[in-house]
């Protein structure tokens, strides 16, 4: 209360995230999936700083990223809001013997 006056600077430490990263406004996630849940159409869930949701998976959304429009981050002096943008990265694991049996036989 009693103090002298002055300046007061506060030094701020920003972490990468390991989910997300961001361009300008837009937030990016890149989702690593199973190939079967692709090709299966599966329905995933996606954690997100504005809430959880699910997206369906089709063999397009491994070539065009899903953009959930105003849904990434406000800039500082104006109103719109970036987008959020998930890319899909399929994983391709060892198939078993019967596994490459079973996909032998549908093609």
């Amino acid at each position: 209360i009693n103090g002298s006056r002055g300046d007061l600077y506060i030094a701020i430490d920003i972490v990468e995230n390991k989910l997300y990263s961001r361009n300008g406004n837009d937030i990016v996630m890149t989702i690593d999936v199973d190939i079967l849940d692709v090709l299966l159409e599966r329905t995933i869930p996606v954690q997100s700083f504005r809430g959880d949701f699910s997206i369906d998976l089709d063999p397009d959304t491994i070539h065009d990223p899903i953009i959930l429009a105003g849904k990434g981050t406000k800039p500082i002096n104006g109103t719109n809001y970036g987008d959020f943008i998930i890319k899909i990265s399929p994983q391709i694991h060892k198939l078993t013997d019967s596994q490459k049996n079973i996909l032998e036989t549908m093609l």
